[in-house]
C-alpha cells in the first residue's frame, strides 16, 4: 500500500501491539477528510435463512477501513476480489475465492486492491431481522469487552 499512515510491524504481533495498531489506524483515519466511521452506505446486503444471518459487503477498489471487533467465531468467504488484510497474525494478501474462520476478538484492517465481495455467516437462533440486535450479539464495543467475555466461565465450570 502506498502512502502508509502507520508503521506496520513485521510478522506476528502481540495482542497489545495489534490493539495499539488498530487504535493508531482509527486515529489516522479520523483525520482523513471524508472518512466514514461505521457501516459504509451502499456496501451492505443482509440476508436471513433458517437461523442464520448472512452479511455481504461489497468493497470498492481503493477502500481502506477497519472492521468491528467480533464477539463470536464465524465463517467468512471472499467471493471475489483482492484485498490486503492486517490482523494480530500479521499482514496478508487474499484473493477470492477464499474461505476462513473469524476467531473471537478479531479485528481487521483491510485495503481492497480491486472490487471485493466479502460475506460473513452468523448464527441467528431467534431469526431476528433487527440489525441492532444482531450486531449486539456479534460485535464487541471494545477489546475490553472481549477480555471480559474471555474471563466468564462456561456452563460446567470451564474457564
Amino acid at each position: 500500500m502506498e502512502n502508509q499512515l502507520i508503521n506496520m510491524p513485521k510478522g506476528k504481533m502481540t495482542k497489545k501491539e495489534f490493539r495499539d495498531l488498530m487504535k493508531a489506524v482509527d486515529k489516522a483515519a479520523s483525520k482523513v477528510p471524508g472518512a466514514i466511521h461505521g457501516d459504509i452506505p451502499g456496501t451492505l446486503e443482509h440476508t436471513f435463512a433458517g437461523g442464520m444471518y448472512i452479511r455481504k459487503m461489497t468493497l470498492p477498489a481503493g477502500m481502506a477501513f477497519t472492521t468491528k471487533i467480533h464477539k463470536k467465531e464465524h465463517p467468512y468467504f471472499i467471493l471475489s476480489g483482492d484485498a490486503t488484510v492486517i490482523t494480530e497474525l500479521g499482514m496478508t494478501r487474499i484473493k477470492g475465492p477464499y474461505q476462513g474462520v473469524t476467531k473471537v476478538g478479531t479485528q481487521r484492517a483491510i485495503y481492497a486492491h480491486e472490487d471485493t465481495v466479502w460475506v460473513t455467516l452468523h448464527l441467528n437462533p431467534t431469526d431476528t431481522r433487527d440489525l441492532a440486535v444482531l450486531e449486539d450479539q456479534a460485535i464487541a464495543k471494545s477489546f475490553e469487552e472481549i477480555d471480559a467475555l474471555e474471563k466468564v466461565p462456561e456452563i460446567g465450570g470451564k474457564a
